[in-house]
């Protein structure tokens, strides 16, 4: 049955994230067209896309339908989306420093974490998009 649940959940989630702030393959080709490496567009779209996820997080955070959703050690909505953003970023960091540093050895390290903060980045905005439309939903 719980895995049932889990099915439907993330089921809904994917079916449910219209993705309106970002247009991976448009925004991309927006920064290439400006002379940019894909480095750098990688880099700078992750930046603009990490905006748009603290100001989601924020949100959340000053919203009552979270006052039951609990968290370790914090006692305020903003304290818990605060927390879990900031966890959120130093799993990201890490983890885009693990494949810059696999990357290292074989190709261009720079690159390799700037496309993987991009494409961490860009799931998360998704993902955050998705509790949206899920929250406001009328099936859920």
């Amino acid at each position: 049955m719980k895995k049932l649940f889990l099915l439907i959940f993330f089921g809904l989630l994917f079916a449910y994230a219209p993705n309106v702030s970002a247009d991976p393959v448009s925004d991309l080709e927006k920064c290439l067209r400006k002379g940019s490496s894909y480095s750098d567009c990688y880099r700078s779209e992750a930046m603009r896309y990490m905006e748009l996820i603290e100001k989601q997080y924020e949100q959340y955070g000053k919203d009552a339908f979270f006052d039951n959703f609990k968290m370790n050690n914090a006692a305020t909505n903003p304290e818990k989306f605060r927390r879990l953003l900031n966890m959120w970023k130093l799993y990201t960091q890490n983890y885009c420093n693990l494949v810059a540093y696999t990357a290292s050895s074989v190709g261009d390290q720079v690159e390799a974490q700037n496309e993987c903060l991009y494409n961490m980045t860009l799931r998360q905005l998704n993902e955050t998009e998705a509790i949206e439309s899920i929250k406001e939903s009328d099936t859920y």
